[in-house]
């Protein structure tokens, strides 16, 4: 199984599921992969916000080792499943001819949060971000944990 989280710029919102779902594989010794992108390059090559790394290292979570980048034709292909973190991350990743089947709204299987994960920008809510990330990962586990066996 292979996981891509999408976002703007990959450097919040993407890379949080990214490194929630990383841990949740490794602690499951699961022989799945994940990674993260953005649907723009602006921030190519840069790490997370120093905001988000300071929230996920507080919860045990490392994002040092993270570098953005930008969404390609090949990643459509490669991977099984892509979440986008909001409507507009959906609409762009479906006009880029993604297989509908492989693409799903993050917050899909939480809708107690609404349809688009907040970006920090507008919100200032790190950690309130954050710990959706982790009920909605989980989630997605044992949901993807189902599909599979």
């Amino acid at each position: 199984m292979k996981i891509l989280f999408v976002c703007s710029e990959n450097i919040y919102r993407s890379s949080t599921g990214h490194i929630i779902m990383q841990k949740i594989i490794d602690d499951n010794n699961l022989d799945w992969q994940v990674d993260s992108c953005g649907t723009s390059d602006f921030h190519g090559g840069e790490a997370p916000t120093i905001s988000i790394q300071k929230v996920a290292k507080k919860y045990g979570y490392d994002m040092s080792n993270l570098k953005s980048r930008q969404i390609t034709k090949q990643d459509l292909d490669e991977f099984d499943i892509i979440f986008a973190m909001d409507t507009s991350h959906y609409n762009h990743i479906k006009e880029m001819g993604v297989d509908s089947k492989k693409l799903k709204m993050f917050l899909e299987l939480t809708p107690e949060q609404g349809v688009d994960l907040s970006d920090r920008y507008y919100t200032k809510k790190e950690e309130r971000v954050f710990k959706i990330c982790i009920n909605t990962c989980n989630k997605w586990y044992q949901e993807l944990i189902k599909r599979n066996s």
